[in-house]
């Protein structure tokens, strides 16, 4: 068996992983499973990325390990159990920010092909919307943000200008 084939393999058990996981999320009694299952299943994809993109120099990979599984341990240790709701706020709209900060160093990095850049563009995109739409929430949640609308002078200007740039 070559390393590519491991490498599919590898992919198929965290999805499965992953899938088996998430159905376990439906149910009180098996939700503490399935979280295990997921994380088990990102720690399969992560490992098997790692492994197979031929990564030399690891060091940066273990201090964003290091920085957010501290993050993630205090985060879980010190947050109260009814402020949970704006905990997994954050948490999403830190995904989408690590989507968007990815997305801007493989656009730099980033041949020039269209499709590539396409992609990379959404992946901007869609992380740079996780990001600021899950702030939004968590503040609404922690009612830092109130529910009125911020309206100002000149918004239908503002609004029809960022529809242009996007």
């Amino acid at each position: 068996m070559n390393a590519l084939v491991l490498i599919n393999l590898g992919y198929i058990a965290a999805a499965v992983l992953f899938i088996v996981g998430l159905k376990m999320l439906s149910s009180p009694a098996t939700a503490r499973r399935g979280n295990i299952l997921s994380s088990l299943g990102m720690l399969v994809a992560v490992v098997v990325t790692l492994l197979g993109e031929g990564i030399v120099e690891y060091q940066w990979v273990v201090v964003g390990l290091v920085t957010g599984g501290g993050i993630g341990v205090l985060a879980a240790r010190l947050v109260a159990m009814t402020a949970m709701p704006e905990l997994v706020a954050l948490f999403n709209g830190f995904g989408g920010l690590a989507s968007l900060l990815v997305g801007c160093a493989a656009l730099f990095s980033s041949g020039g092909a269209t499709f590539t850049i396409v992609t990379i563009a959404l992946a901007i995109l869609i992380g740079g919307l996780t990001f600021t739409g899950s702030i939004v929430a968590w503040g609404k949640l922690n009612e830092t943000i109130t529910g009125r609308p911020i309206l100002f002078s000149g918004q239908r200007a503002v609004n029809a200008l960022l529809f242009l740039v996007i």
